[in-house]
């Protein structure tokens, strides 16, 4: 099978001889499709932070073939190298450490293989059950499978071992992510067929396969494996989860890593993003208000569902499985949020928009706004400016004028009123 041109083609594996129980999952391997070799096709890194003290721990499950590099936090590189990690490069927070880890395997052109820095074990579980011709059957009850898992052979395995079983089952269903069961809990890891192909990858341990395009979102701080899931389901329609390899890390009592920014806020706050991005993907979950259950049949049809998915305003987390009333609240809400988006633009739009002119003051009688010019009429103009005036003789001109002046002396205090304000309108 040829992968992008960054990567390489498969070849029959030429492998080194492998311990018992390596050999029995490699066994289990889906029939035709070759088990890629260890040193050629795959990057093993460590995603860490804040937990130098587990390196020792950590790369004594490593052997030559599979030496990890350590994806850690700013400024940890000398914490990690003297505490014996063979490679350290500086990622950032958790999920630019993730992406950084992407970058180097498929520049090299290998598959990327990432753990977690606190992993006790890797653990298959092999049931001649699911041997049995025919197709796969659910058990019973809780009961049945434990009674399967109890039955059933049970080895740990290595970290090579585990990325190379799980690249073959993702090559088997054609899928660019594969990873296993989230916890150590056979009973209810056998209630699921051994390969399912649209379930929550945790990111504990998964194989990307070279040249995948999906990265994790770096404005997460939890749960960034289920938004990478997601990525992968919608950019190729699958994923490959083995149910009957299981995991054993320490998470909840582990100081530093996500540990360090765990808190119920920070969980709401990733999980509001998942619900936001992924609508009717990420339903409430038994064991709490900080954790989800990803059931990717359940998507909303605007991400490429068969139904619409809206929250029951009536009966606070809970969804509407009615789709006549699913509808019908979905168009409230979009005109909801339709109005509330107008109402912010106009806010927007007035407050860049620049200031208008104050108004003038409107007109008073007040004594200190009347201003009447010396030398001018209650016209506006000059007393000699009349043609009259002009053709008067100098006797009568100098009559004239000395009687207009004493007239003007002599005038009433309310015509003066009006000429004063007459004047002032003209000049306004």
């Amino acid at each position: 099978r040829l992968h992008d041109d960054a990567c390489s083609r498969f070849e029959p594996p030429v492998m080194a001889p492998v311990a018992t129980d390596d050999a029995l999952l490699l066994g289990r391997a889906p029939a035709g499709h070759p088990i890629a070799p260890l040193e050629s096709h795959f990057f093993f890194a460590v995603v860490s932070s804040k937990r130098a003290l587990n390196v020792p721990a950590m790369e004594a499950k490593f052997d030559a073939a599979t030496r990890p590099t350590w994806f850690v936090g700013r400024g940890e590189t000398a914490a990690y190298l003297a505490a014996g990690a063979s490679n350290v490069v500086e990622g950032g927070g958790l999920c630019a450490s993730r992406n950084a880890a992407l970058e180097t395997a498929f520049r090299r052109g290998r598959h990327c293989v990432q753990i977690s820095d606190d992993v006790e074990r890797v653990t298959f579980l092999d049931s001649a059950r699911d041997r049995t011709p025919g197709p796969w059957v659910r058990p019973a009850s809780v009961s049945e499978g434990n009674a399967i898992a109890a039955a059933a052979t049970q080895v740990e395995v290595s970290f090579g071992a585990a990325a190379q079983f799980l690249e073959a089952c993702g090559r088997s269903v054609e899928a660019r992510l594969a990873g296993c069961y989230p916890n150590a809990n056979f009973g209810q890891a056998v209630a699921g067929a051994p390969i399912v192909t649209s379930h929550f990858i945790v990111g504990d341990l998964f194989v990307a396969l070279c040249g995948s395009t999906p990265r994790f979102s770096e404005t997460m701080t939890l749960k960034e494996d289920y938004d990478f899931t997601a990525k992968h389901l919608a950019t190729y329609g699958t994923v490959c989860r083995s149910n009957r390899l299981a995991i054993l890390a320490r998470h909840r009592d582990n100081a530093g890593g996500a540990v360090a920014v765990r808190s119920v806020k920070k969980e709401l706050q990733n999980i509001k993003y998942l619900r936001d991005t992924w609508p009717g993907v990420f339903l409430n979950s038994p064991r709490g208000q900080t954790e989800v259950m990803m059931r990717w049949d359940k998507r909303d049809v605007t991400i490429g569902g068969d139904r619409i998915f809206e929250w029951d305003p009536n009966n606070k987390g809970r969804a509407i499985y009615d789709q006549v009333r699913a509808k019908q609240v979905r168009e409230k809400r979009l005109a909801r949020e339709a109005k509330k988006k107008a109402n912010a633009a106009a806010k927007r739009s007035k407050a860049a928009s620049p200031p208008e002119p104050p108004a003038g003051p409107p007109p008073t009688e007040d004594a200190a706004d009347i201003v009447v010019l010396a030398g001018e009429g209650a016209d506006g103009h000059g007393a000699s400016s009349s043609s009259e005036d002009e053709a008067q003789t100098p006797g009568d001109g100098v009559v004239g004028n000395a009687s207009g002046a004493a007239q003007e002396q002599e005038e009433p205090p309310h015509k003066k009123r009006r000429s004063a304000r007459t004047t002032r309108t003209a000049r306004l």
